[in-house]
């Protein structure tokens, strides 16, 4: 698997290589408060391992993010539950630094993630879910041009037993020319 590159940032495949950069990032509580996994303090190492777990067979492909100006990773996300006979996949496990929290960072993500989906795998739909208490996570789907489904009621249990409704977004094909071009003027908009 090869890394997507961007103008801000690179999402590079998650190996081993990446594990201690990674885990500094993580340890901030902030990160995780609406999250069903947690990578914070001791549960890092199981965070991690589980992540690189799937990519064995294909069922999900973690990713590194490394900012480019300074090379120092800022966090992660993946692709999962990938579904190539049906042409699905999820986007989601995605966490950042706070330092790097309202920058275009999620944005640039975003569209790598999306185009390689769309357009190097040719997947149909792209799913996307997050806490129904997560507002921050919400409005930036949203901003990315996905369209709320609905919400599936008691969906997950968490990591600290919190029974959660899940909010379910999407992006389908026909929708990504205008989802593309929207991203791309957001990404090139100086702020």
């Amino acid at each position: 698997m090869n890394p997507l590159i961007g103008q801000h940032i690179t999402l590079e495949p998650l190996n081993e290589a990446h594990r201690d950069a990674l885990r500094e990032t993580a340890n901030d509580p902030a990160i995780w408060s609406h999250m069903a996994t947690s990578a914070l303090g001791d549960n890092f190492n199981p965070w991690f391992d589980k992540a690189l777990q799937p990519q064995l067979n294909q069922e999900s492909i973690a990713y590194a993010i490394r900012d480019n100006a300074n090379q120092k990773i800022i966090g992660s996300t993946r692709f999962y539950f990938i579904d190539l006979k049906h042409r699905r996949l999820d986007i989601g496990y995605t966490w950042l630094h706070p330092s790097v929290w309202g920058t275009k960072i999620n944005l640039e993500a975003k569209y790598l993630m999306l185009t390689f989906a769309f357009e190097t795998l040719n997947i149909n739909r792209v799913e996307f879910m997050v806490d129904a208490r997560n507002m921050r996570s919400q409005a930036a789907i949203k901003k990315i041009g996905a369209v709320q489904e609905g919400v599936l009621r008691k969906h997950l249990v968490l990591h600290d037993g919190y029974v959660r409704d899940s909010v379910v977004f999407s992006i389908i094909k026909e929708e990504w020319t205008d989802v593309k071009a929207m991203l791309a003027s957001k990404l090139n908009t100086h702020h």
